[in-house]
């Protein structure tokens, strides 16, 4: 509560500013260029919807250690950690989202291409991107333009490539940080007559601050960019690895409050092996002076293996994947200031999901193989997207996307809910089903459609006003339809669709700039899991609330920023779970928190030195979808700086958690097993310092 209304004062002393001050700035916040909602360049002003865009300076400021770090300053969104080393868990305009199938409620993209194929997503595949060394990051909240479709339901996080220098740039940096915290950057960049290139790699070792949490990771960006006469080719190859040993949850009402608790690992045998690569090349034709054309083909690979010490038995999941992909574009200028933007986006996949219990068997969770199939899929979707000024200060933006999306499944095991060998689970000395459920072969296809219709209203020079309506939906993926629990059918698994309008007011007034954003959402045929782990489907969810981002330039040097969300997220039907917990109409969903906030204050003490202190807030939730077990929040203070002492030499560091606040990543309530509060807990007051070279 003292948030919003600090959020709200803060929001009125920014309108209050007087206009002439618009004029001066000359609208710098709605001149931004973004690329994420028309996968083109085009200035934040001219967009009936949002996009956060958290900048290289900022990235560079903040030497994350993980997403989470840097996402956080995009209102509305909230990348948890999950467990430790790279692992997340993502909310974006929603609750946080668990289950198999959850992670395609979002959108992850780097340079506009999906992390992993359509229909395979994994909830922890940011860690596929190199956010370390990215350009920026944008974050498009709510459903996503007509140039998305399928997973673009909560929104889109698209990790932007660096792109090649003009002039020759090479610079290494070391940083070091406690508990063994090692990590090593590389880039190199120039331009050449009409060739560019930019490579940037970084290597990170971490011991981790939690027993048996060591982490190993590689990332590698190669761009080359070619432009001739008309004709432009960016093509970008990514490659990353990680080999992680995993902390899991720790046990017991508000544990993480236990300093010598929260250092252990009940889960010391848990870890995740993550490799990808991913090619891309975006091909630019200007075929006149109205009209150009844009090719993307692509090619996306993927091996991971890892432990899931959440569920009994901890069984050991494989899963694979590669993929062809291209992405066209068709744009034509119409006449009176219209564009019309006309494609269809092709994928062809084929992936493999294999899951295995070493461990004796649990009643329903036997031993041996639960799960081993492979399935192919086709995706094809044309669409159309077109802007019309209709008055002098007033744009119309609208689109329509249909998306037909086919699996071809291949069950490798015995069908049904049995074990491997085709017997029953036992519990009491009594025949039962198992846990897990294998359909038979099978194919099945699902058709969507998506649609936007937006405004765009310039109040003046530097703000503008926007309205938008869109309609999103996201397929089931090949987990939700094939990984089946013992009372689930695939014919009762439909596909998530979204109906959602959005308000927004951005621009600059004297020494403020803002955003603001005001939502409300209906989500239907909601998948989800319960806290005892059990699928369901055809839920129904509401979601509304408002955004803000705001920055006011002090003097002297000092500057002061937020970017606040207060927003709710209810279930929208009555029922009761297969794990016992009543859901009912206008109750909380769980992990949504109703407050976020990142404010920061900021001096820039040289041109090229700043120090800047975050005040981070997490506002409490439920943990369990009966709202009967909650976590109260946190707030966190962290500190870092930047000096370049010469052209050479720059030092940077900083200290995360600064009051060395005793807090939980994230809070859960578990009803399997020994039925009780858990949680990731939080690390504790940590320093961190670097050096970087240019040469």
């Amino acid at each position: 509560m003292r948030y919003a209304l600090a959020m709200t004062t803060a929001v009125g002393l920014a309108l209050q500013a007087g206009g002439a001050g618009a004029e001066e700035t000359g609208g710098k916040l709605i001149e931004e260029l973004v690329v994420t909602a028309t996968r083109a360049e085009r200035a934040l002003g001219e967009l009936a919807g949002n996009t956060a865009s958290i900048t290289r300076d900022e990235l560079e400021l903040l030497g994350a250690t993980h997403p989470t770090e840097a996402l956080y300053r995009s209102p509305g969104t909230w990348v948890s950690r999950g467990g430790s080393g790279q692992e997340h868990l993502t909310a974006i305009r929603s609750p946080v989202l668990t289950g198999p199938g959850s992670c395609a409620e979002f959108l992850l993209a780097q340079d506009g291409i999906h992390l992993r194929p359509t229909g395979f997503c994994n909830v922890n595949e940011m860690l596929q991107a190199n956010t370390e060394q990215a350009e920026r990051i944008e974050v498009m909240r709510g459903p996503g333009t007509v140039f998305y479709g399928s997973n673009a339901l909560h929104g889109v996080i698209n990790v932007i490539t660096a792109t090649p220098s003009p002039a020759l740039e090479r610079r290494g940096s070391v940083e070091f940080g406690e508990e063994g915290f090692a990590r090593l950057e590389a880039t190199t960049a120039s331009t050449s007559g009409r060739h560019g290139y930019r490579l940037n790699a970084n290597v990170t070792r971490d011991d981790g601050w939690r027993d048996d949490s060591a982490y190993d990771q590689h990332k590698l960006d190669l761009r080359h960019a070619y432009a001739g006469d008309g004709l432009e080719i960016d093509t970008i190859f990514s490659a990353t690895h990680l080999d992680q040993d995993t902390a899991g949850f720790i046990t017991g009402f508000e544990a993480y409050r236990d300093k010598d608790r929260i250092t252990g690992n009940e889960n010391p045998e848990a870890y995740r092996k993550v490799a990808s690569a991913r090619l891309l090349s975006r091909i630019s034709r200007q075929l006149d002076a109205q009209s150009s054309l844009t090719l993307t083909p692509y090619v996306l690979w993927g091996d991971m293996e890892f432990l899931m010490h959440f569920l009994v038995g901890t069984p050991l999941e494989e899963n694979g994947y590669s993929a062809v992909g291209l992405q066209s574009a068709y744009s034509r200028e119409i006449g009176g200031g219209a564009l019309l933007t006309a494609g269809v986006d092709l994928e062809y996949a084929d992936s493999t999901v294999e899951q295995t219990q070493e461990a004796p068997g649990f009643s329903r969770f036997p031993q041996g193989k639960h799960y081993d199939y492979d399935v192919t899929s086709l995706q094809v979707a044309p669409f159309v997207h077109g802007e019309w000024p209709v008055a002098e200060r007033l744009k119309l933006v609208g689109g329509i996307r249909y998306e037909w999306l086919e699996y071809d499944y291949e069950n490798n095991m015995r069908s049904g809910n049995t074990r491997e060998d085709g017997s029953s689970c036992v519990s009491l000395g009594n025949p039962i089903p198992c846990r897990y459920s294998r359909p038979g072969d099978r194919s099945d296809a699902f058709d969507n459609w998506a649609a936007q219709l937006g405004a765009v209203f310039t109040v003046d020079r530097a703000n503008r006003a926007y309205i938008n309506l869109a309609r999103a939906f996201r397929a089931p993926q090949s987990t939700d339809l094939y990984r089946l629990q013992e009372q689930q059918q695939v014919s009762a698994i439909d596909s998530t669709e979204l109906n959602g309008v959005e308000a927004g007011l951005r621009g600059d007034r004297a020494a403020w700039s803002y955003d603001i954003a005001a939502f409300y959402m209906r989500k239907e045929n909601y998948i989800y899991q319960d806290s005892a782990r059990f699928n369901l489907s055809d839920g129904k969810t509401r979601h509304y609330g408002i955004e803000v981002e705001l920055m006011r330039r002090l003097g002297a040097g000092w500057d002061f920023a937020t970017s606040a969300t207060f927003a709710r997220h209810l279930y929208a039907y009555d029922a009761v779970t297969p794990g016992g917990e009543a859901i009912n109409d206008g109750d909380e969903i769980d992990t949504a928190p109703t407050t976020l906030a990142s404010t920061r204050l900021g001096w820039n003490f040289r041109p090229r030195g700043r120090v800047e202190l975050e005040w981070l807030h997490v506002g409490g939730y439920y943990a369990d979808s009966a709202n009967e077990h909650k976590y109260a929040g946190h707030d966190l203070l962290h500190l870092r700086g930047r000096l370049a002492l010469n052209r050479t030499l720059t030092l940077f560091g900083q200290v995360q958690n600064l009051t060395d606040e005793r807090y939980a990543e994230r809070a859960d309530w578990n009803a399997l097993g020994s039925p009780g509060d858990r949680y990731f807990p939080g690390r504790p007051r940590t320093f961190f310092v670097g050096v970087q070279v240019d040469f």
